[in-house]
C-alpha cells in the first residue's frame, strides 16, 4: 500500500476542499475513498419545523462535488494496530533487507512530519493522545478499510463413496 499524495488545508471551506481533492484525482482509477464518519453529522444545521435538522452534511458536500464517500471504521485500537502490522517489515526485499507493507512518498510532508510524533495516551497505551494526529489518522481510515489477508482455504480430504459398504452396527438402542 502506498501514500502518494496529501491534501492538507486548513481554514478552508469544505465545498472548496471537496472540489480541490475531484480535482487532484481527475483521470485516476480510485475504487473507493473513505472519510471520518464525522463527515455525515449535521454539525452546526438548522432544527427545522418538522423537529428534523435541515443543512448539508459534509459528505453529501463531498457527493454534490463529485466525490462519494465511504464511511471509515473509527474503532481506535484495531486501526492504530492495524497501522502498526503495516509499519512492521514483513517482505522480502532483492538487497535481502524487509520493508512494510506500507510506504509513503516524500511529498506528503504533513504525514510524515505527524506520524513519528504520535505520543501513547497515559490511560491507555494501546491509543493516541490527543494532538495533532489528522494525517496520521486519515492513514488509519484508508489501511482499516483495506480487506485483510484471506486464510489459506480448509481443504477437506474427499472420502471414496461406496454404495454396497455398510457401516459397521454399533450395539445399543439404535
Amino acid at each position: 500500500v502506498f501514500t502518494y499524495r496529501e491534501l492538507y488545508v486548513r481554514q478552508t471551506l469544505a465545498g472548496d476542499v471537496a472540489r480541490r481533492a475531484v480535482e487532484l484525482s481527475r483521470g485516476e482509477n480510485i475504487a473507493y475513498t473513505v472519510a471520518s464518519p464525522d463527515m455525515w453529522q449535521k454539525r452546526g444545521a438548522v432544527l427545522s419545523a418538522n423537529g428534523g435538522f435541515e443543512g448539508e452534511t459534509l459528505a453529501e458536500l463531498f457527493a454534490a462535488a463529485g466525490m462519494s464517500l465511504t464511511p471509515a471504521d473509527n474503532s481506535r485500537i484495531a486501526g492504530w494496530n492495524c497501522v502498526r502490522e503495516y509499519l512492521a517489515p514483513r517482505f522480502e526485499t532483492a538487497n535481502n533487507g524487509r520493508q512494510p507493507m506500507w510506504q509513503c512518498f516524500n511529498n506528503c510532508e504533513n504525514l510524515i512530519r505527524q506520524l513519528p510524533l504520535l505520543q501513547y495516551d497515559k490511560c491507555n497505551c494501546e491509543d493516541t493522545a490527543d494532538g495533532n494526529d489528522h494525517a496520521p489518522e486519515a492513514l488509519r481510515y484508508g489501511l482499516m478499510s483495506r480487506p485483510r489477508r484471506s486464510q489459506q482455504p480448509i481443504v477437506k480430504k474427499a472420502r471414496a463413496y461406496d454404495p454396497l459398504s455398510v457401516p459397521e452396527r454399533v450395539s445399543g438402542w439404535l
